[in-house]
């Protein structure tokens, strides 16, 4: 009835007590009040409408007017993007941000990866320009938590069913998964870690940037320790030193190369370009270690770079490095670039962008 009444609108939308008058909401009053509806679906259909404005104010006027406050409704309601027809692209990329504006708990996506992609960064971008309300976004996360509560058994006692359980390592199999078929190796030989000797040392240098909000580190802790594990679980002689690029290379990072029979270096631009402090930062190490190798009797140190975000970094001036991309520093993007690096996986991810001489590297 709800999505009748929301393609019925097209040539004007009115106000609550209008929209009250002229449609029958009893049956809907009633499951609601018997708290019979813990979610409501709504198919957004915008070639309905003449423009996105006023598809956002008819979805605003069914679910903030209508359903919460004159039937009190205190559900989901999930809007359904996933097919949006309307003016082009920009209805595809407006349309899941106009219903989280307009009241909405959820929205789907359309099913195209790079409509997806526009839709996830106009959110984004609003996020960041503070246009969803933190208050409206607090009340948002309390109904979903409440619907999970209702809707999976043992959700609210702390412990999980044995089907939650599953579900669960099903879910952590997959991300998994996911994560380890996206991370990309820009060259087809294996990793120049592999064979080191027991009693070499391997420098691992990472960057000191902030938790990602995802991770389940606190605040204050450093989202490639878990990283600096890993790789020293491979080679126990790992030496991880981190670096900030308004200090440079330091000496105490000089003290360590000169000791290194490999490095690894990890790059991760979170300002997401490829910044000048950034490429002295590299020339740096990069000079530093022709210096190293150029001493009697040293042999070649062994190079592999990470890229931990934007794989746009690796377009520097770098000069005989392993490459390695993980797209992120999530741990799950981390955990498969370290299985990459020491060699226990191959890498299967293709490059999404042009990266000078790389383009879908395999």
């Amino acid at each position: 009835m709800l999505q009748e009444v929301y393609r019925s609108n097209a040539d004007g939308v009115p106000d609550v007590d209008e929209l009250v008058l002229r449609e029958d909401f009893h049956p809907l009053r009633q499951l609601i009040e018997a708290q019979s509806v813990d979610s409501l679906l709504l198919k957004a259909s915008l070639e309905d409408f003449a423009d996105l404005r006023k598809a956002s104010r008819c979805l605003q006027l069914l679910i903030e007017h209508l359903l919460r406050r004159r039937l009190r409704y205190r559900g989901l309601v999930i809007l359904d993007c996933s097919q949006v027809n309307g003016n082009g692209n920009k209805c595809l990329r407006h349309a899941p941000l106009r219903g989280l504006l307009s009241g909405a708990d959820m929205v789907t996506l359309p099913y195209d990866i790079e409509s997806q992609t526009a839709c996830i960064q106009a959110i984004h971008a609003a996020a960041g320009a503070s246009a969803l309300d933190r208050s409206a976004t607090a009340q948002v996360a309390g109904r979903i938590r409440s619907f999970k509560a209702h809707s999976l058994p043992g959700s609210g006692t702390g412990r999980p069913t044995a089907v939650q359980a599953s579900l669960s390592q099903q879910h952590t199999n997959l991300v998994q998964d996911a994560y380890r078929s996206a991370t990309t190796a820009l060259s087809s030989v294996t990793s120049p870690l592999l064979g080191l000797s027991a009693s070499s040392v391997l420098v691992l240098l990472t960057p000191s940037v902030p938790p990602l909000a995802t991770s389940t580190n606190t605040s204050t802790s450093d989202p490639f320790e878990r990283f600096g594990r890993a790789i020293a679980g491979f080679h126990p002689r790992t030496r991880h030193v981190p670096y900030t690029l308004s200090a440079g290379l330091t000496s105490t990072h000089k003290a360590f190369i000169d000791r290194a029979a490999a490095v690894i270096l990890v790059l991760c631009n979170t300002s997401s370009a490829f910044t000048e402090t950034q490429v002295e930062f590299i020339i740096a190490i990069q000079d530093h270690i022709r210096a190293c190798e150029s001493r009697p009797g040293q042999q070649r140190i062994r190079k592999a770079l990470l890229a931990a975000g934007d794989p746009r970094d690796l377009n520097g001036p770098l000069e005989g490095w392993w490459e390695v991309c993980s797209y992120e520093y999530t741990p799950g993007a981390l955990d498969a670039a370290a299985e990459v690096l020491t060699g226990q996986r191959r890498a299967t991810g293709r490059l999404p962008v042009k990266i000078g001489r790389y383009l879908n590297s395999s």
